[in-house]
């Protein structure tokens, strides 16, 4: 019986042999870098330079390469680099003598002489040496290009000692833009009037007969107190009721003339407003005369007639 089963144990271990070697090989294969079709990521380095000036490029493998090679995309390449073993990162130089924008890529090879595809593009912009402002410092190496006080990073033209600042970002330099944040509004009428001309946010649009006026909010408080008109460039103080609404005088007269809800209507006023005045002067003269009354100031006292018979 103890023999019967040892030949059993046997003959099973027999015929798993070949589908172990089998999975023993395909493990193998699947360890095994398939180095034609990596995309190695691009190298790191500068996006602008000069023509016949060195920079430094580098990579980092973080693959099991032995090798890589830079391409400068002026028909030129650098040397197989042999990669260290501990860090993984290899840095190189290269100038360009012409002008344009190259394309810096980088690939790598194994021990086996497999290579990997070409890397993501790390793109440079080679240029003429630039000093705008002739102080002895090319302009990739000047933090103020244009010597205008404002540094590069901060200032929307690093080029223009003349312009600093775009607040309505609309390309034209506030020096010589007439509207600086574009609330349609002139600065120079925004400086009259005492609002920010730098502040778009301060200033709405309306219209009245068809003509295009302006409620500003010269102290930033979120509520219009001035209202400009367009037609007579002339201001007028808003009055602004609880309920929301804004009373305009249209032509300084004195006398309101539309009111404004976000939409326009003609000024009337209410008989309401005139009875209520009137009740307040009756009551008002009311309690006057009852103190006059009760300080003695005032007294009303009765005559008595005698009737002859």
């Amino acid at each position: 019986m103890f023999e019967i089963i040892i030949r059993f144990k046997k003959c099973r271990l027999t015929k798993l042999l070949p589908f172990l070697l089998f999975l023993l090989i395909m493990l193998l294969l699947s360890s095994t870098i398939n180095a034609s079709v990596i995309r190695p990521i691009a190298p790191k380095g500068l996006n602008e330079g000069y023509i016949d000036f060195s920079y430094t490029f580098s990579t980092n493998s973080d693959i099991k390469a032995s090798y890589c090679m830079f391409n400068w995309d002026d028909g030129s390449f650098s040397p197989w680099i042999k990669i260290d073993s501990i860090d993984r990162e290899v840095s190189t130089s290269h100038s360009w003598d012409s002008e344009g924008t190259y394309n810096v890529r980088v690939k790598f090879r194994y021990n086996n002489l497999d290579e990997t595809l070409w890397s993501d593009n790390l793109i440079i912009n080679i240029s003429e040496p630039v000093d705008t402002d002739n102080d002895g410092f090319f302009d990739l190496e000047d933090t103020d290009d244009d010597n205008d006080g404002i540094l590069d990073k901060n200032d929307p033209f690093p080029k223009n000692n003349s312009e600093w600042s775009d607040s309505d970002s609309d390309g034209i330099g506030d020096n010589l833009d007439q509207d600086d944040d574009n609330d349609g509004l002139e600065d120079n009428i925004e400086i009259k009037i005492g609002s920010d001309h730098t502040f778009s946010e301060d200033v709405e649009i309306i219209s009245i007969k068809g003509k295009n006026h302006f409620l500003i909010d010269t102290n930033k408080d979120g509520r219009y107190n001035k209202f400009y008109n367009t037609n007579s460039k002339i201001n007028t103080k808003l009055r602004y009721e609880k309920n929301g609404i804004y009373l305009i005088d249209y032509n300084k007269d004195g006398d309101y003339d539309y009111t404004y809800d976000g939409d326009i209507h003609k000024f009337k006023e209410s008989n309401m407003s005139w009875i209520m005045i009137i009740a307040s002067i009756i009551i008002i003269s009311l309690l006057i005369i009852f103190i006059l009354i009760k300080t003695g100031i005032l007294f009303i006292y009765e005559e008595e007639y005698e009737i002859e018979e």
